[in-house]
């Protein structure tokens, strides 16, 4: 069974200073993005990725906003529950639906780990498309029957693991593609996927401080809602 994605094709994001800025691809950093703004910790939400609407390969059906930023939030319960909120036509966004509370970082309990910064360098990135034959190895990955791929083809595709971000297509999924579902807040449909973010970044520590993190993004396009959820193995 292949999983619901918005857009089709898949593309691995890929960190390159020297990234044509025409579209506007951007990875992490500090903003000023009204509405992002975590209630929990009153701080900016954590910006993950920034895509610009411009690139028609990845433009999302009926999108009405130029940007589309991936939020989410690491210090506080936002990581333990979905994160819901509405895209709005100015690319700001406003909270629908948020875990509520504060976790003590100093605890050392993980994620977040001490000293877990406000936000992350940031840098251009481009977005590579796979070939057939890395989504073919992708999607047999998420699945625990007889097909999975032989060891073989682990070396072959390590390097789609280390690439750790994707925007449409499969993505890799640490939990497998039978784990979950998300419904949208506002129409109670089920969300079909958009992007990945794994633990990879400028800063040596990583996103998560642990091999396995990801954050899951799901899309309405009726709604213009972005669901957002934390996995580990």
């Amino acid at each position: 069974m292949s999983l619901n994605t918005i857009i089709s094709q898949g593309y691995l994001v890929q960190f390159d200073a020297h990234a044509a800025s025409e579209h506007g691809h951007y990875f992490c950093g500090a903003h000023e993005i009204p509405g992002a703004w975590c209630p929990n910790c009153d701080k900016p939400l954590l910006r993950l990725l920034t895509l610009g609407m411009t690139d028609g390969r990845i433009r999302i059906p009926g999108a009405l906003f130029e940007q589309v930023h991936l939020f989410f939030c690491c210090t506080c319960e936002v990581l333990s529950e979905s994160l819901f909120y509405r895209i709005l036509p100015d690319s700001s966004i406003e909270l629908i639906q948020f875990g509520k509370g504060i976790i003590d970082i100093e605890a050392g309990y993980g994620l977040p780990y001490r000293g877990y910064p406000s936000h992350f360098p940031g840098t251009p990135v481009r977005l590579d498309a796979l070939k057939e034959d890395e989504q073919e190895y992708i999607t047999l990955s998420n699945r625990y029957d007889h097909s999975l791929p032989t060891r073989e083809m682990h070396n072959r595709y390590r390097y789609i693991y280390n690439a750790d971000h994707q925007v449409g297509g499969e993505p890799l999924l640490w939990q497998g593609h039978e784990y979950w579902e998300m419904f949208c807040p506002m129409c109670k449909k089920s969300l079909p996927l958009l992007a990945t973010i794994g633990g990879g970044c400028l800063d040596s520590r990583g996103l998560f401080g642990m091999v396995g993190g990801q954050i899951v993004y799901t899309f309405c396009v009726e709604c213009s809602v972005m669901g957002a959820v934390f996995l580990t193995t």
